[in-house]
Parts: C-alpha cells; structure tokens; sequence
C-alpha cells in the first residue's frame, strides 16, 4: 500500500537544541558571510517518531561564526505508523512530500530559535535566510529513513 503525504497525521511532540556555539568576532556587516545547511532525518521506532535534524554554519570569509543544530521530533499517528513501519525493520521508507512538510516544519523552529537565542545574549540576532526545502530533501518519490539513532543526538 502507498501512503500519500495526506494520509499521514503527526504532531510535533519534542524540539532540541543540540548545539549553539559562537566562535570568532562577529562582523559588523554580512559582506561575505555565508550560511551552509544540512537536513537529516531518521526515526524513533519505540515512539513512533521521525525525527529531522537541521543544522546550520554561519562563515565569515575568514573563520566560522556560529553553529546551530536542531532536532525536531514528529510523532506519527498509530494506525500510519502501523503501515510504515514493519517491527525490527532497520528502515522506513517515507513519502518525500511528507518530508518536505517536516522539513519546512523544522527550519521554522530553528530560524525563530536563532533568532530569540542570538538576540537573548545582546548580539544582533542572526537571521536565516529562506531556505529551499526542496534542495536540503533528496530528490526521489519516497525516502529510506533509517531506525537507529544512535550516536545521532
């Protein structure tokens, strides 16, 4: 049976803030500064949750400027979860439509995170320029997630 993005009901139940380090003297202008991000995912099984990383690295041209990692826990409904997901299965295989939800989802969180941390410590908060959700997803029908998540977190 194929599961549509439609057809799959979640809630966010967990958000983390894995890693927030400064490092170097800010600019004073964003002449050069550049912004690499990377979206992983992988899932939970015991809790039912698929669980999308995002992690961002701001560089001036002369030294990295900031790292951020977020983590972003989508519980899926039982039934869905049920169909997805066979027990002792090493893999899941999602829709890529429902990832690219999840993923939007998640660079959201982080670019209000990153805002509210940066400014909370007198910095000009650093803001996260749109990103294309559809480049950080690979590019096929349905995506392998794996199930084990250690040494993930």
């Amino acid at each position: 049976m194929t599961i549509l993005k439609e057809d799959i009901e979640f809630r966010l139940v967990d958000l983390l803030v894995a890693d927030f380090e400064l490092r170097g003297q800010l600019p004073l202008t964003d002449t050069g500064l550049s912004v690499a991000a990377k979206l992983h995912w992988s899932v939970e099984p015991s809790r039912r949750v698929v669980v999308a990383s995002l992690s961002l690295a701001y560089r001036s041209p002369e030294q990295p400027l900031l790292e951020l990692n977020v983590f972003c826990f989508f519980e899926i409904e039982d039934q869905v979860w049920n169909q997805i997901y066979l027990a002792g299965a090493k893999d899941v295989i999602l829709p890529r439509a429902f990832l690219l939800k999840l993923g939007s989802i998640t660079i959201g969180s982080a670019r209000g995170l990153l805002y509210e941390k940066t400014d909370r410590i007198g910095i000009a908060p650093f803001l996260l320029p749109i990103l294309d959700v559809h480049r950080l997803v690979e590019d096929t029908a349905n995506l392998r997630v794996r199930c084990d998540i250690s040494g993930f977190l």
